[in-house]
C-alpha cells in the first residue's frame, strides 16, 4: 500500500487500484466535477484497466504512473500544473500525459521524466508557477 497526502486530500494505492478521501473543489479527488468532498475512501476511474503502482500528490493536483509506465494526471491545471496544454482547465478525472515516465508533486511544480521513442535520450520536465 502506498499512501498520499495534499492539502485537504489523502489518495492510496491498494492492489493496483487508487482510493481517494477528503476535500477538493479542483479536481484532485479523480471523480468528477460534482464530487468535492469524499468522507470515505472511494475508487478512482482511470480511463483504462489501469494498474497503478505510483502516485504522488500536493496541494491541489496528483499523479499517478502505471505498471506500463503512463502517467495520469489530475486536479488545478493552472500553470500546466498537471501537465496537459489547456492551462487553466481543472482536470476533474485522471487523464493520461503521453509520453511521461515519472513524477513528483510539489508545491508550486510537478516534475516529469520524459521518455521518447528513443531510450537514451530521457528528458527532465520542471513545471513551475
Amino acid at each position: 500500500m502506498q499512501v498520499a497526502t495534499g492539502r485537504y486530500h489523502t489518495l492510496l494505492v491498494h492492489d493496483s487500484s487508487v482510493y481517494s478521501c477528503g476535500s477538493s473543489l479542483c479536481g484532485v479527488l479523480g471523480h468528477g466535477p460534482d464530487t468535492t468532498q469524499c468522507v470515505a475512501f472511494s475508487r478512482v476511474s482511470f480511463p483504462s484497466l489501469a494498474r497503478v503502482v505510483n502516485i504522488s500528490a500536493f496541494h491541489n493536483h496528483a499523479a499517478f504512473v502505471t505498471e506500463s509506465g503512463e502517467v495520469f494526471t489530475c486536479g488545478d491545471n493552472s500553470s500546466a500544473c498537471c501537465g496537459h496544454g489547456d492551462v487553466g482547465r481543472t482536470i476533474f478525472r485522471p487523464t493520461q500525459i503521453l509520453a511521461l515516465k515519472g513524477i513528483s508533486c510539489k508545491q508550486v511544480n510537478l516534475v516529469m521524466l520524459v521518455s521518447p521513442s528513443n531510450v537514451e535520450s530521457y528528458h527532465l520536465i520542471v513545471l513551475v508557477d
